[in-house]
């Protein structure tokens, strides 16, 4: 029988490599879709950072006017969510929303600073009051990094730890 140290420094090792936080192009950012500030808004979250495979709703800015846009006064983009034959798309992936943003017209997501400002808000979808998919602020239209969100747990290391003492079965 393995000891306990053994048991548990094999049970590390698993969690590490199977951790969900391993690849950062997995992940993207989503933003509140209109009213990050209003009492009745996204709060307490307004960002955050998720899997690309999670559902959210879909905001699309571009730098010039297209049809259907709309542009509010403090921004310097148009925005879109829906246009008369391209429907709402409240549950999209990352992909699926990047595809909706091309069938729209649209250049790209909006960036997290352009939601915040209420750059999209009220461009339909019912989408004000939730979480949309954003890209960084920083991003330029063609490229969206993203950082990992912090584990809930305990940091793990991806370099086994060294225990003391040889790690072999004891006689019980």
């Amino acid at each position: 029988m393995f000891s306990q140290i053994a048991i548990s420094t094999i049970l590390l090792l698993v969690w590490v490599s199977s951790s969900p936080y391993a690849h950062a192009q997995d992940y993207a950012q989503v933003a509140c879709g209109g009213r990050p500030n209003m009492a009745n808004g996204c709060r307490p979250v307004v960002t955050d950072t998720v899997l690309k495979t999670d559902l959210y709703g879909v905001r699309c800015c571009s730098s010039a006017p297209f049809p259907h846009a709309k542009k509010q006064a403090q921004c310097d983009v148009w925005a879109i969510a829906r246009t008369p034959t391209v429907t709402c798309n409240t549950a999209a992936t990352y992909e699926e929303a990047l595809a909706h943003c091309n069938n729209l017209g649209a250049e790209r997501l909006c960036t997290v600073d352009e939601l915040l400002n209420k750059c999209a808000k009220s461009t339909g979808c019912g989408l004000n009051k939730k979480l949309v998919w954003s890209l960084p602020s920083t991003a330029s239209p063609t490229q969206s990094p993203v950082s990992l969100p912090e584990p809930l747990t305990a940091s793990p290391t991806k370099a086994p730890v060294v225990l003391p003492g040889p790690l072999t079965a004891s006689p019980t």
